[in-house]
């Protein structure tokens, strides 16, 4: 019964859940891994998200220094931070590099060097499925402040150019990780 429950507030959150909250409990100054993911990646080298996450990221380095994992269109815009581990491709050769096998290599590399508290950096209307696809692998997470990300207009992937194409993509990207097991 108490599984029916979950699944359908799961359900539900997939419709309705925009903004993820900070969770009170997770500290984000106890982070050991910083972990940004990318939103969309741009023509032409203009990946105004992906900037404004690598700015983010790096403002938090400052501050303190910790483990960085961190796709490829994000590390392009670090090049005077150690970058400790950039996920460039799938693991199976041709597939499309999606948040689940982000999150995945991502959970795997911290699990090799035995730490679990990661912080996460990702695009706000984002989060809430990585939040998710990260818990359901085991992992301890925060959210750093990312709502100062931009959607990218001139993004090569068109859900990442503005809100609505986003949402509706979303919605039923949601539904699929969530009766997939992935959320």
């Amino acid at each position: 019964m108490k599984k029916l429950k979950e699944k359908i507030i799961l359900f539900l959150e997939c419709f309705f859940t925009w903004k993820v909250k900070k969770d009170k409990k997770n500290k984000p100054e106890e982070a050991y891994i910083y972990f940004c993911l990318s939103f969309g990646y741009g023509k032409d080298h203009s990946d105004s998200n992906n900037q404004a996450l690598a700015l983010v990221l790096k403002k938090y380095y400052l501050q303190r220094k910790a483990i960085i994992i961190t796709q490829k269109e994000i590390a392009n815009y670090l090049s005077d931070v150690i970058i400790n581990f950039t996920i460039s491709k799938h693991r199976k050769e041709s597939k499309y590099l999606d948040t689940f096998e982000v999150c995945q290599q991502c959970f795997d590399y911290c699990q090799d060097i035995n730490l679990k508290e990661i912080l996460i950096f990702a695009h706000p209307n984002h989060l809430w499925r990585i939040k998710k696809t990260m818990e359901k692998l085991g992992a301890k997470i925060s959210i750093a402040d990312t709502s100062s990300c931009p959607y990218n207009k001139k993004s090569k992937q068109i859900w990442t150019r503005n809100k609505f194409f986003f949402i509706i993509r979303e919605l039923f990207v949601r539904l699929y990780y969530l009766f997939s097991g992935k959320i």
